[in-house]
């Protein structure tokens, strides 16, 4: 009686076989003998008949159960850093895999965001925020004294001088009023002209000093106010007008200095004058009684 021999490696043979049968796919015989072959584990493939050992999945790919003839490429959103893995791992927040097969995740560039986990593709920031790093999470809103005017922003923009923005996450800055100023980038708010000074326009880095023969008495003031008649102011930024001085007079509005009383005309010892006159007589004798003093002493 001739003995039976053990089936090579890569196949296997039933009781009773005439002939020794190759592995299918997706399975594998690594020794001689055996009645069955093995199916690849999770992790592998066999890719045709016949094989005597699995091959473990490259990088990039999986295979997440037995018998696998082919591995699986990483879904878009995930990743498989290492050879032999039975699973793919989603890209954690801030990073993303755009296509399939990928080994690492990609970082968020700036001006994006990627907020949730197994995500295909970074979100750009939308105006009012921005990144200004890899592998964000959240963008971050524009701070008072700064702006983002566009989606995408890898950072903010500081107002300008003469404009501000005093709240976060603002599109554009504000032109300071008329009365104030900003003198600075990068403030948060517009400062009132102090007195001497006005703005009569918006967005004016600093207040304008007020012209001789004008005055601004209180701040935050819009216009200098003429000097009335009867005063007047020599210097700029003035706060308040001086009066026309003893013997001197100012007869319109907006004078920068007073001016004296012409020969014989006085204005009889008072300040503010508008106009001079002709000094009053001091009460005295009458003629009457001066000439009847005289005679009565003779």
């Amino acid at each position: 009686m001739t003995a039976c021999t053990a089936v090579p490696t890569g196949t296997f043979s039933l009781a009773g076989a005439a002939q020794a049968t190759p592995c299918a796919a997706g399975s594998y015989a690594d020794v001689t003998g055996l009645a069955s072959c093995k199916a690849a584990p999770p992790g592998s493939y066999v890719a045709t008949a016949g094989q005597t050992r699995a091959t473990v999945c490259s990088a990039g790919t999986y295979a997440d159960g037995s018998g696998l003839t082919a591995c699986k490429p990483a879904p878009k959103g995930t990743f498989v850093s290492g050879s032999g893995k039975s699973a793919a791992t989603n890209c954690s927040p801030g990073s993303y895999a755009a296509g399939t097969g990928a080994t690492a995740c990609e970082s968020a560039p700036s001006g994006t965001y990627v907020a949730l986990a197994g995500q295909s593709a970074a979100t750009p920031c939308a105006a009012r925020s921005f990144s200004d790093g890899g592998g964000t999470i959240v963008c971050k809103l524009a701070t008072p004294g700064s702006y983002v005017p566009a989606a995408g922003a890898g950072g903010a923009f500081f107002c300008h001088s003469g404009s501000y923005t005093d709240a976060k996450g603002q599109t554009a800055c504000t032109l300071a009023s008329k009365g104030t100023h900003v003198p600075d980038e990068d403030l948060a708010l517009a400062m009132p002209c102090a007195v001497g000074t006005y703005a009569d326009v918006t967005g004016l880095k600093a207040c304008k000093v007020a012209p001789k023969g004008t005055y601004v008495a209180a701040k935050g003031a819009s216009s200098a106010i003429d000097c009335g008649p009867g005063t007047f102011a020599s210097a700029m930024g003035s706060f308040s007008c001086s009066p026309a001085r003893v013997d001197h007079f100012v007869s319109s509005s907006g004078a920068t200095i007073d001016v004296a009383c012409p020969s014989g005309k006085s204005t009889n010892g008072t300040t503010g004058a508008t106009q001079c006159v002709k000094p009053v007589a001091l009460a005295g004798p009458t003629a009457s009684a001066k000439a009847g003093t005289q005679q009565a002493t003779t």
